[in-house]
Formats: structure tokens, sequence, C-alpha cells
């Protein structure tokens, strides 16, 4: 019986960051361009409140509590530390949202 591993949140903003890394280093895209993508990823209080409500919601039903807790405090005190996060912290929290908010629509 094999068991499936577990990937945390970490592991996945690690792998993020060395994707992009890698598309700046191969030209595929420029620092700038990463930049304003990093821009467009800010997040508004009403989408960081949404975040911190499903996450707890969705605790043991589609987020592990050790998941749950490495956004928690990846969220910090509201969305001026999310924004200063890195690229990677901030693609991974938009994917952990869209995943939760899919869960509450189907």
């Amino acid at each position: 019986m094999s068991t499936a591993q577990r990937v945390s949140v970490a592991d996945c903003i690690n792998a993020t960051d060395e994707r992009l890394q890698g598309l700046v280093e191969s030209g595929a895209k420029s620092q700038g361009d990463l930049d304003r993508l990093s821009e467009s990823l800010d997040m508004s209080f009403d989408e960081w409140h949404s975040l911190q409500n499903l996450k707890s919601v969705f605790v043991g039903n589609g987020i592990t509590s050790e998941a749950a807790q490495e956004v928690f405090r990846l969220l910090g005190s509201g969305p001026d530390h999310v924004n200063g996060l890195s690229l990677a912290s901030k693609i991974v929290l938009t994917e952990v949202h869209k995943s939760l908010l899919e869960r509450v629509t189907s």
C-alpha cells in the first residue's frame, strides 16, 4: 500500500521560485515581467479576508491543518504583509485561494 507524499506550501513556493528563476535565466521572461506580475497579484483586503475565511472552513476537509497553518502564517496580519511577499508566495497563495473558491462553487 502506497501513501501519497504530502507537499507543503513551502515546497510549492520553492518549486515556483525555481521555475520563475529559470524563466528569467532562459530569457523567456524579464525581471520587469515578473515585477509586473507580482504587482498584479497584490491582494486587496477583501481577497485577504476571503482566503482567511476559506482556509478556516476547509481545514480537515480539503486542506490539511499543516497547510492551513502555513497559509495563516503567510497571510500575516493583512494584505500589506502578503503584498510584501515574494512573487512565488503570491502565486501559491493565489492558487490556494482559487482552489478553495472552486470548492465553494461546485
